[in-house]
């Protein structure tokens, strides 16, 4: 909330009928406009509003609180018996090999506690200093990310943990990401290795050159612009009835995996019909 010594020192100029004109007028507005859904966005004693009771610092703070709703989602106590399981401290959420049809033995799973901040837009480079941690795989507005915060279309979202690499001559190494919404870019050791532009595909940037022996540090950064023109699903910006919040940022596992030089990049399966004379599966491999 807002610094109590400038609200006092608005305090000494404006009547509390002014202050409660301007949070009525203000809310107002801002629900015509389809900004605040519901009035416990305000976080604030309403029933003394309607009665003339509140003091000045409610009115002066529901004024101030009307913009969190462009930050906060919708906030909710609602949890399930496995939400503590999920947060512990370390748990990697999601362990299980996220590709079971072309399984390989030598795989890091990356999920867990990150850095993270949320920078202007037009900030390209690394922040200097992180906000805090995000729990990945969870998108930045869920509760179970650790964070709970809506990431505009003016802001970018970055993420920063370091890792441990042992290198093998003759090995390729690929940093893999199964879902990241929207607009992904990542570095290792400050050089960039890749860039992707979708929120519900996998993908996944060869760093072979860039990763080094030793301890390694992974930067990736997000753009999600929902509402806009991109793919989106039910995802908007003011949630409600069928549509859902948003779900910016990493979303599915992410996982290191190193592969020998020649090898299989997927497969290609095709079923046949058991009442053909060729029934069963057909098997194509891309090398």
């Amino acid at each position: 909330m807002v610094d109590r010594r400038w609200r006092d020192a608005i305090a000494g100029k404006c009547s509390r009928d002014v202050i409660r004109v301007a949070c009525v007028a203000v809310a107002a507005v801002l629900l015509v406009l389809g900004q605040l859904k519901a009035i416990e966005y305000l976080e604030i004693d309403v029933a003394a509003l309607r009665a003339d009771r509140g003091s000045f610092s409610a009115y002066f703070d529901a004024f101030m609180s009307l913009g969190e709703r462009t930050r906060r989602p919708y906030v909710t106590s609602l949890t399930t018996r496995w939400t503590e399981a999920v947060t512990a401290d370390g748990v990697v959420p999601w362990d299980e090999y996220p590709r079971p049809g072309l399984r390989r033995e030598q795989w890091t799973n990356l999920n867990g506690k990150w850095d993270y901040a949320v920078t202007p837009l037009a900030q390209q480079a690394p922040p200097t200093a992180w906000t805090g941690k995000i729990l990945v795989p969870f998108g930045l507005e869920s509760m179970l990310s650790g964070v709970q915060r809506l990431l505009t279309a003016s802001e970018a979202l970055w993420y920063h943990r370091e890792v441990s690499i042992s290198k093998v001559p003759g090995r390729l190494l690929f940093l893999n990401f199964e879902a990241v919404d929207y607009r992904c870019q990542a570095w290792v050791n400050n050089q960039s290795v890749g860039e992707h532009v979708g929120g519900f595909t996998a993908f996944r940037f060869q760093i072979t050159d860039a990763a080094v022996d030793g301890i390694n540090t992974i930067v990736v950064r997000v753009e999600d612009a929902t509402g806009s023109s991109q793919p989106r699903g039910k995802q908007v910006r003011e949630p409600g009835e069928i549509w859902y919040t948003p779900t910016s940022g990493i979303w599915q596992t992410v996982w290191l995996e190193s592969v020998p030089e020649t090898h299989i990049e997927r497969l290609e399966i095709v079923t046949r019909s058991l009442e053909a004379e060729a029934g069963g599966l057909e098997l194509t491999p891309f090398v």
